[in-house]
């Protein structure tokens, strides 16, 4: 029985350097995400996936 979510893990750990990259072609969207994940009003989930759908779009490089 697996009682971490390896899924989450990666989240936690890669997510810095996304919102750090982000913040170069994005910097408003990044400011909000990490505004949002440090006070708790979106899931982690959420953030990651709005984080990955900007990099989807093409918005950094």
């Amino acid at each position: 029985m697996n009682l971490i979510n390896q899924e989450v893990v990666k989240m936690r750990a890669y997510l810095p350097e996304k919102l750090a990259k982000l913040s170069i072609s994005n910097s408003q969207l990044a400011l909000d995400l990490i505004q949002h994940w440090g006070n708790g009003t979106k899931p982690l989930r959420e953030i990651w996936d709005i984080a990955n759908q900007e990099f989807n779009q093409g918005g950094t490089k």
